[in-house]
């Protein structure tokens, strides 16, 4: 085992992976599970990065070390435990001393965590004649630009301005290939013709700019999701072109999006049966939804129902989505 004697011993990327009170037993194996997850990063300029989930950037802090103690922010201090090349152990510091309310924190290396992680067979889809994967912890592509490095915002600020006045929910999915192409764009959950156009073209602009990971060595495509929850005052905007005002006044939205990212995955692994029900979890929460009886329209064709299918492409015609029909 290598004691840390240089932070150059931290530089690179630890997932956490196990969180106990400090007078626990002391594990020697701990287990890789995907309930939890903080990842930290530490960079040779004395800067770090800490991740509270897979799907967003990190928060960049500086860092400081000495004699085996790490601190960063507002006076949090960890003791370095146990350091060798794949695995980390720190724990709690109040006022520079072990106390009883101090944990004893277990990291391994992201390379090697992301190795024993299993990928769920459910994840992997085919989309036409190719073969892809929803992304997930174990498969999730980083996107790489200098202003706006996260994907998120890179989208919302290119299609915010078609969206209307009131709460706008976009959805879409879309394949990146190993050579950074994309493909099979689709979006799920529309707000108007305009910012349909804008999304696809937002999508489409972000070819080349991902860092993909591989499944067992091997170049795999992935399948992204791409989702904004926004809603659009009708005072100025904000100064900050980077500020994202989330508003969860409607009734249960974050139920509503979890259902409908559900119905989609059922949806990409072509289980319409099951999209359907998801899809009516959706309407008990936003019975006037458009997005709803298009997506059953097009769920009921491909079941060969075709009552049901017409039943739904009038709701459509009457909506201000019905310019779908016409493409």
């Amino acid at each position: 085992m290598l004691r840390a004697q240089s932070d150059s011993n931290l530089i690179g990327s630890w997932v956490r992976v196990q969180e106990v009170a400090y007078d626990a037993p002391v594990t020697q194996n701990p287990k890789i599970t995907e309930a939890d997850y903080l990842k930290v990063s530490f960079e040779n300029s004395g800067q770090m990065k800490i991740y509270a989930s897979h799907l967003a950037n990190g928060v960049q802090v500086t860092y400081q070390y000495n004699k085996q103690i790490v601190g960063f922010g507002s006076g949090r201090q960890f003791k370095i435990e146990e350091l060798d090349r794949d695995k980390l152990v720190l724990v709690d510091l109040n006022n520079g001393e072990i106390t009883a309310g101090s944990n004893r924190h277990y990291y391994l290396r992201e390379s090697v965590f992301l190795d024993a992680l299993p990928y769920p067979a459910e994840d992997q889809v085919i989309i036409g004649r190719d073969t892809a994967y929803l992304a997930s912890k174990k498969l999730y592509p980083i996107f790489q630009t200098t202003n706006t490095p996260d994907f998120h915002v890179f989208i919302h600020n290119q299609i915010k301005s078609s969206y209307s006045t009131g709460e706008n929910y976009f959805h879409a999915t879309f394949m990146i290939r190993p050579d950074g192409s994309i493909d099979h764009v689709t979006v799920n959950h529309r707000i108007s013709k305009a910012n349909d156009k804008r999304a696809l073209k937002a999508i489409m602009a972000s070819t080349g700019r991902w860092q993909l990971p591989k499944l067992n060595g091997k170049e795999v495509n992935i399948i992204m999701t791409i989702e904004d929850l926004f809603t659009k005052r009708s005072t100025s905007p904000s100064a900050n072109p980077l500020k994202i005002d989330l508003d969860y006044s409607a009734e249960d939205p974050e139920v509503y999006m979890n259902y409908f990212n559900l119905a989609v995955r059922k949806i990409l692994k072509k289980e319409h049966k099951e999209a359907l029900e998801y899809l009516k979890l959706c309407e008990d929460r936003k019975p006037k939804d458009p997005n709803l009886p298009y997506l059953r329209y097009i769920l009921y064709k491909s079941l060969g129902k075709t009552q049901a299918a017409t039943e739904n492409k009038t709701k459509v015609q009457r909506s201000r989505l019905r310019y779908l029909l016409k493409q």
